[in-house]
């Protein structure tokens, strides 16, 4: 009930923002991961009934069991149509949330002939029909709001993609085949927790229809140790969204919005592009975050070059999430150490990581989402070539090494050799005067005489010893003689006492 009324609050004053800014949502789609809901206790699930307009209802034991819908006038603004792009850990553990929102559209696309689910199923029908569908497939495709990846699958394959070579882009948009590799892979349809048995081609297209027609994408940030660049998924999940959303006929994609969950007290809703602008100024720009690597020693080194990779991450697949201003900080961070901290003298004693983090600077450039001077263009060429020099990079990217050579001189001229100068004669040592021997100064004193060795004990006669041996013996004949009669004694008294008594 908790995550119910905070979810309700939270929705309701990023509808009433979006609104004010002339782009409120006909649809919104929920980035759905399981760590998320198991520490948010369902907000984003709760996000979707509210978008919905509908309320859950809960047993004795405080579960949610099934939903009510409320009227237009109750809910006071349109119905919103959501569709919920879940991962497969999620997939595995919350199939009774997945059937929980599916019987909430159900009810709304029901409700009301011209709300925005209604609308969403006959339209996108339409379009899967004229694909060649047929229609009872088409129709129960465009009613489905839950897709991720096919059961016993896990992951987009989208954070190996943008390290890619042959990785396009540019303008900014995105490599239109990270859009395909996301459809590929987050596609399977669920209808009420259970997968639908569709062949994957049906189900690409049914996904990107849904996406067509969807306005914003939203995901949740529930701890303060993970956030928008610290791993690949966010911008495999939220961004793939996006880039998925993207088509001849929908070219401004997806707007990425992220529930700041938190602290609870605090808890609000903005950009992607917002939160990535705070993490890059408070974590991995700032001389702390920095001093708490550089401790970390090659840990940290590592931890740098992951901030460095998924921002390009995101680079690469939302374009307008990271700044031209935030690559130009990282070169002035890392390269020519900003904060004065000794970085690159210590990233040098990593120099895979620092070239690999320096690679994605390269691409930035290299596909125009940075626009640096040519100094500074030849400083990054030059570092990059000194530590691929000394250690060699096993999947170096061709492109980068192109683009490097391409900024460097092809050959250094040689410096000008000045002729030697006639070599002079040796300087003639001068004359010493002749050492004078000082007399031997008398030593006055108490003067040591040698004091002879105390004579040595002369050694035992070998008669003596031998008498000294021959009385040891004797007294241990003697002791065992005398335990001998002991115990002979002792035996008689035990038989004594051990005999029959006589009676008086």
């Amino acid at each position: 009930r908790q995550a119910f009324e905070a979810a309700q609050a939270l929705f309701k004053r990023w509808y009433e923002e979006q609104a004010r800014a002339g782009a409120a949502p006909t649809r919104l789609a929920l980035s759905l991961w399981a760590g998320e809901t198991l520490r948010h206790q369902g907000v984003m699930e709760a996000q979707a009934l509210v978008a919905l307009g509908a309320t859950p209802v809960w047993d004795a034991t405080g579960r949610p069991t099934s939903i009510r819908l409320l009227s237009v006038a109750e809910l006071g603004r349109p119905r919103v149509d959501v569709l919920l792009s879940i991962t497969g850990s999620y997939r595995d553990q919350f199939p009774a949330l997945m059937k929980l929102v599916d019987q909430a559209v159900a009810a709304a696309g029901e409700a009301e002939a011209d709300n925005a689910i209604a609308a969403n199923n006959r339209v996108i029908a339409a379009e899967l029909r004229q694909a060649g569908l047929p229609a009872a497939q088409a129709r129960t495709l465009a009613q489905a709001r839950v897709f991720g990846n096919p059961a016993g699958d896990y992951g987009t394959g989208i954070a190996d993609a943008v390290q890619d070579n042959g990785l396009q882009g540019g303008d900014g948009r995105p490599d239109p085949r990270l859009g395909q590799l996301f459809l590929s892979t987050m596609s399977q349809p669920y209808v009420d927790g259970e997968p639908l048995a569709v062949p994957a081609g049906q189900a690409r297209q049914a996904l990107g229809a849904h996406l067509r027609h969807t306005d914003a994408a939203l995901m949740s940030r529930s701890s303060h140790l993970y956030a928008m660049v610290s791993s690949d998924d966010p911008f495999q999940y939220l961004g793939g969204l996006a880039a998925a959303a993207r088509s001849p006929a929908n070219t401004k994609g997806l707007a990425l919005h992220v529930s700041q969950l938190q602290d609870a007290a605090e808890a609000h809703t903005e950009t992607a592009t917002q939160a990535i602008a705070l993490e890059m100024q408070s974590r991995y720009l700032h001389p702390g975050w920095l001093k708490a690597q550089q401790a970390e020693g090659w840990a940290g080194a590592l931890q740098v070059l992951k901030a460095v990779q998924y921002s390009f991450g995101w680079q690469s697949i939302a374009p307008g999430t990271v700044r031209a201003d935030h690559w130009q900080s990282f070169y002035d961070v890392l390269v020519k150490d900003k904060h004065q901290l000794g970085v690159p003298a210590w990233l040098k004693q990593n120099p895979q990581a620092y070239a690999q983090a320096l690679e994605r600077l390269v691409q930035a450039e290299r596909m125009g989402y940075w626009q640096p001077d040519a100094q500074t263009k030849q400083g990054l060429a030059a570092l990059y070539r000194e530590l691929t020099k000394d250690a060699p990079l096993s999947n170096e990217l061709a492109a980068v090494r192109r683009w490097t050579a391409d900024q460097l001189p092809q050959a250094v001229p040689a410096l000008p050799v000045v002729p030697a100068a006639a070599p002079r004669p040796p300087a003639k040592a001068p004359e010493r005067a002749p050492a004078t021997v000082s007399p031997v100064p008398t030593v006055r004193g108490l003067a040591l005489q040698r004091v002879p060795d105390a004579p040595k004990p002369e050694p035992r006669a070998a008669t003596q010893r031998s008498l000294e041996q021959a009385l040891a013996w004797v007294a241990m004949a003697l002791l065992m003689s005398a335990g001998a009669m002991w115990q002979a004694r002792r035996a008689t008294n035990n038989d004594n006492n051990l005999s029959p008594q006589g009676t008086a």
